[in-house]
């Protein structure tokens, strides 16, 4: 058994179907299924229930993949740590991120990058999270920060982060007097969104839902930057991202206000799976989440207080 045969199986426990398994470690389907026979002699045990139609673990192949992830990890992790000591980290990087991370949140991470890695050159392109799978999958970019939950399916996605949505106000809006607003003050407000079906746009809509009413849309508008403008234009209110309107963000003419109960969404670093780590990957991923949090937002693994989008308890975060 070697690191291979582990990769083939993780990727096997997450798809649960040989063949899309087989695409994600770049082997055949019966390839993969010779390797977890192997596994099976090897270990003497039975890791997984066979059915045309379907794959499951058996207790012992949950047992089994705890540790076979463990080992895949401690591994990366050695090799980061060989690739740290052998010099300084060069190459050239293509990030891709939704538009709402690239107004503040991604100039920030480049800055703290390029301090770290000064012989590292990083191109961004915007990328909604809906496309970001097919980007990564097809090389388009190396890795996508992208809003969770998001399909997995041929990508490994690690979560970093928790950032909080808060209302985006006029500067004299009569909300502007209250230090934290109710989301049933704002039923009849007219709120400035994103087009239906993006992820941030599905959390305000269920945090609406759960407060009794549905939001009074007044318009849609792509860019984060356009709905900024929108409201201090005084067509509206919005709920953005906090890191898009922090002070250096913001602009002249608006204000925020966190909301009640709070709305969270999770943002995590999407890549390719089923090979050894990138180290340019891995640096982007661990800068990122370090600036996030210096701009306050919660690690992944962190619990957060009660709110719309906030798991009941803390969410460990899977290793890229």
């Amino acid at each position: 058994m070697d690191l291979r045969h582990l990769e083939a199986y993780v990727a096997l426990c997450s798809a649960l179907h040989f063949g899309r398994a087989a695409e994600r470690v770049y082997v055949s389907q019966s390839t993969i299924t010779r390797q977890i026979q192997q596994i099976e002699r090897e270990l003497q045990v039975t890791l997984l229930e066979r059915s045309r139609r379907r794959v499951a673990l058996t207790p012992a192949g949950r047992t089994f993949l705890v540790h076979a992830q463990r080992m895949l990890d401690e591994m990366r992790e050695a090799r980061l740590a060989l690739a740290g000591a052998a010099g300084p980290l060069q190459g050239h990087l293509v990030i891709g991120c939704f538009d709402g991370a690239s107004i503040y949140l991604i100039p920030k991470i480049l800055a703290a990058l390029h301090v770290a890695h000064p012989q590292v050159v990083v191109s961004v392109a915007t990328v909604s999270s809906r496309d970001a799978p097919r980007a990564v999958r097809e090389g388009t970019v190396d890795a996508a920060v992208v809003v969770l939950p998001m399909p997995a399916d041929g990508i490994q996605v690690r979560p970093l982060f928790h950032e909080e949505l808060v209302l985006t106000l006029p500067v004299h809006h009569p909300l502007g007097a209250l230090r934290q607003v109710p989301i049933a003050v704002l039923f009849d407000q007219p709120l400035i969104v994103s087009r239906p079906g993006q992820q941030t746009r599905r959390l305000i809509e269920g945090a609406f839902a759960a407060a009794g009413r549905a939001p009074s849309v007044a318009f849609e508008l792509e860019s984060v930057q356009a709905r900024k403008d929108a409201v201090r234009a005084g067509l509206g209110v919005a709920i953005l991202g906090k890191t898009s309107v922090l002070p250096g963000a913001r602009g002249t003419g608006l204000l925020t206000r966190p909301l009640s109960p709070p709305i969270y969404r999770g943002i995590g670093l999407a890549s390719r799976s089923g090979r050894t780590p990138d180290p340019l990957v891995a640096a982007f991923g661990q800068t990122a989440l370090a600036t996030a949090i210096q701009l306050g937002c919660k690690p992944a693994e962190d619990a957060l207080p009660a709110g719309y989008g906030a798991p009941p308890t803390s969410t460990p975060a899977q290793r890229s």
